[in-house]
C-alpha cells in the first residue's frame, strides 16, 4: 500500500527495497571490499530510484525471499546508507522505512545505535518503523513472554526489538522533534 501510494500520488519519489532475512546476501555494501562479511542475509531487490511498475514487481516476491534470520539493525543501517548515497547533500526529504514483524534478532550495540542515529541526524534522514502484527511502541506483556517458554519465541524477540527501537527513538528525539 505504501508503494502504491507513492506511484499514484508521489511519483517523483525514489525508493529502494531490501528483503531482510534472505538466504543470500546482495546489496551495495556486500559488493564493496571494505565491508566484507557485514550485513549478511539482506538482499537489495530494487536499487534506489524512481517508483515504477518494476518497484511493485520487486515487492511481490519479497516476503517469499525472507525465510531466514538476519539482524534487523543491519537492514536499517543499509537503508540509511542508501538514502544518504542517493540524495547526497540535496535538500530532499529523506526517509528510511523499516517494515518488520519484530521477530528477527537485533544485536546492535549502544555504539552502533549511536552511530546510525548520528548519521541520520546529520544527514536529516527520518527513520520510520512499521510493525506487522505488533506495535513497535508497545512491547509484549510479561504473560506473552512467559507463553513463549524457556527457548523464547516471537514475543521475546519482539520485546528485544521494542527495546532497540525505543533506544533509537530516544536518541533521535533529543531535540524534541519527531524523527
Amino acid at each position: 500500500m505504501l508503494v502504491t501510494n507513492k506511484i499514484l500520488f508521489n511519483s517523483k519519489d525514489a525508493i529502494g527495497i531490501f528483503a531482510h532475512g534472505t538466504e543470500g546476501t546482495d546489496h551495495a555494501l556486500s559488493r564493496a571490499d571494505d565491508h566484507d562479511g557485514q550485513y549478511q542475509h539482506v538482499t537489495e531487490l530494487h536499487p534506489m530510484g524512481p517508483v515504477s511498475h518494476r518497484t511493485l514487481v520487486s515487492l511481490n516476491g519479497a516476503s517469499e525471499l525472507a525465510t531466514g534470520e538476519a539482524d534487523f539493525f543491519d537492514s536499517l543501517t543499509l537503508a540509511v546508507y542508501c538514502v544518504v548515497q542517493h540524495c547526497g547533500k540535496l535538500k530532499w526529504a529523506k526517509r528510511a522505512l523499516l517494515i518488520t514483524d519484530g521477530t528477527s534478532p537485533c544485536n546492535a550495540s549502544d555504539e552502533e545505535i549511536d552511530r546510525i542515529c548520528a548519521e541520520a541526524a546529520e544527514r536529516d534522514v527520518k527513520i520510520e518503523v512499521y510493525g506487522i502484527d505488533f506495535d513497535p511502541r508497545h512491547p509484549p506483556s510479561e504473560e506473552e513472554i512467559e507463553a513463549d517458554g524457556m527457548d523464547g519465541g516471537p514475543a521475546t524477540s519482539r520485546k528485544q526489538t521494542c527495546e532497540v527501537l525505543q533506544g533509537l527513538s530516544d536518541r533521535l528525539n533529543t531535540d524534541g522533534k519527531e524523527r
